[in-house]
């Protein structure tokens, strides 16, 4: 029995569109065997290779339209329309599926995705959400959760409108009509009663249209897609047809380069570049960008900027300090500061200014430790318990070896910190790994430099 829990109603509402998703996405080379076409599969998946060969024997690109429309009695009335472009050859799928207007199906007004082989970007035009870039097993055809991926589930996605399990898939005996013209049938059987009918036309086995009715519908209503393909010349597209871009999808770095570029954010970027490789065996890539302007709130205790960079050995972390901001912060922590206490410091000039190591300790968190209070921010009420009455060691400080490390660079026009504490205490050094040692500090702020526009 092949059963498929779907996670929320469907999006990809075209069975051809699941199946070719899949297809394209996996790379699938569909071989008949000596089955001729005049002979009928009568198995499932013997029936989908049929559908997914006929597809694409007919070119590389598909052009598919789809129209949905439910059915009361003799009143019919539309829910949803689609469109979907196929290049075989490129691997690569866009649909876009629009609501009807006045229709009831719970889907957004628009959606839009293009997949490609490595990736899948999702877009919801006219509203204000970003275009989300996923992994392909994040966003399959239409969000099934069945292994292994087959043709076979992804029609079964395209069939499924709604959140359900499938009991059985067969193929009907015999032939049926579909407006007007002979089709062969899939069907697909719910434990909730629906049942999904994919109608393909009976000689060529390129999809028509599909159903959904049975016990479990909406009782008199009878869901029906109709399904429009054709073949267009190459190049007969626009040219940005499946470039994420020509749906909003701005790659990541670029987002970076525009919050580094950026003209107020109010004092210089001193960074070691996009990577940092050979630092006495302190190795690590830029892995995220944090644009931490705003009021000041629970993420943004002054600083402006956030660079975070991962390497093999740990990761570190520079904050952008404009003015005197960074002061003004220790100063609101008062001798809360988890480098406040039992701190030595050594000072050093450095090419981009003046480099303090703090070497501290991690705080006092067992038994007998008061609870840390809140994150101080500038502008906001004070946290409880106040600063004067939290002490990070209140038995007094820790015997042995520094063991937490934290970098302040003095640089033209603001502070930068290296793994800074952001409130009074508790802030773990261990994923910091090599990075939350004196060395490794130092090799880092040594190679900071001014950042150059579009660098």
């Amino acid at each position: 029995m092949l059963k498929v829990r779907f996670s929320r109603p469907l999006i990809l509402v075209s069975a051809l569109a699941a199946a070719v998703v899949v297809a394209a996405a996996l790379g699938a080379v569909l071989i008949l065997g000596a089955q001729s076409e005049n002979e009928h599969p009568d198995d499932a998946d013997a029936f989908l290779a049929r559908v997914e060969a006929a597809l694409s024997a007919q070119g590389e690109i598909a052009h598919v339209t789809a129209e949905g429309t439910a059915a009361n009695g003799q009143t019919r009335f539309p829910i949803w329309a689609s469109e979907a472009w196929y290049d075989f050859e490129a691997g690569v799928v866009r649909t876009s599926v629009k609501r009807a207007p006045g229709s009831s199906l719970d889907i957004a007004d628009e959606v839009v995705h293009i997949r490609t082989r490595d990736a899948v970007f999702v877009a919801y035009p006219g509203s204000d959400e970003q275009v989300n870039l996923l992994a392909p097993n994040e966003n399959p055809a239409c969000f099934y959760t069945n292994e292994p991926e087959t043709p076979v589930v992804g029609l079964l996605c395209g069939l499924g409108p709604q959140e359900g399990d499938y009991t059985s898939l067969t193929v009907e005996e015999g032939t049926n009509e579909f407006q007007g013209a002979p089709v062969r049938v899939l069907r697909a059987d719910m434990d909730d009663g629906r049942v999904l009918r994919l109608l393909v036309d009976a000689e060529t086995y390129v999809p028509v249209g599909q159903t959904m009715g049975g016990a479990g519908a909406p009782p008199g209503v009878l869901l029906e897609t109709a399904f429009a393909v054709d073949n267009p010349a190459r190049g007969s597209w626009p040219p940005d047809l499946f470039d994420p871009r020509s749906i909003g999808y701005v790659p990541l770095e670029e987002l970076w380069l525009q919050v580094l570029d950026a003209p107020d954010l109010g004092m210089p970027v001193f960074w070691p570049g996009r990577s940092v490789s050979g630092a006495d065996g302190y190795d690590a890539v830029l892995s995220h960008v944090d644009d931490r302007r705003g009021p000041p709130g629970k993420n943004t205790p002054g600083h402006v900027l956030t660079l975070t960079y991962q390497g093999s050995n740990g990761l570190f972390r520079l904050d952008y300090w404009p003015g005197g901001t960074w002061q003004e912060f220790v100063a609101l922590l008062d001798d809360g500061f988890a480098f406040g206490e039992c701190t030595e410091s050594v000072t050093a000039e450095i090419p981009s200014g003046e480099l303090t190591i703090l070497r501290g300790h991690e705080p006092f968190s067992g038994p007998g430790a008061l609870d840390p209070p809140q994150i101080a921010t500038p502008g906001a009420p004070a946290p409880t318990p106040a600063p004067s009455t939290y002490r990070p060691f209140p038995d007094g400080c820790p015997e042995g070896e520094h063991d937490r490390f934290m970098a302040v660079i003095l640089v033209d026009g603001g502070i930068v910190t290296i793994n800074a504490s952001y409130g009074f205490c508790c802030q773990d050094g261990q994923p910091f790994g090599a990075f939350d040692a004196e060395e490794g500090l130092r090799a880092i702020a040594e190679r900071l430099r001014l950042h150059q526009p579009g660098e």
